[in-house]
């Protein structure tokens, strides 16, 4: 009677414990990438170089990325004016670009912010950059 007592409370525990298994954490969603078309801005100091880059923005859902489409000059122009405020020689290195991107999406998420949007921009990726 023991033994029966002891295989029915180890089959009951590892029911429990293959139970436990089967309960998946929710999975994150997934994110949507905002494309920005191509921007081409002389850098400083005046005429002696220029940006052409393309990125996109990490938003966390289809509809916080609808709602950016119809922002996007304004963010186009936001980040042009930015993008004119840069030395060539600051956006060749790793850094550079990150804070570029950081200061990207501060920008954007304050322009949107201002109409509800707080915080719609997770991050900036660089699709292409070129620095001549």
């Amino acid at each position: 009677m023991k033994l029966f007592h002891t295989l029915i409370v180890t089959v009951a525990a590892l029911l429990a414990v293959g139970a436990c298994k089967e309960e998946e954490k929710p999975k994150a969603a997934t994110p949507i990438f905002v494309p920005v078309e191509n921007l081409t801005v002389n850098l400083l100091p005046a005429q002696s170089s220029y940006l052409h880059t393309t990125f996109e923005l990490k938003v966390p859902s289809q509809e916080v990325a609808d709602k950016i489409k119809v922002y996007m000059p304004e963010l186009r122009n936001g980040a042009i004016f930015l993008l004119s405020t840069r030395h060539g020689a600051e956006l060749v290195s790793h850094e550079g670009k990150q804070k570029l991107g950081s200061d990207l999406a501060a920008m954007m998420n304050g322009l949107l912010g201002k109409d509800g949007l707080k915080d719609a921009v997770l991050a900036v990726n660089f699709t292409s950059f070129i620095i001549q």
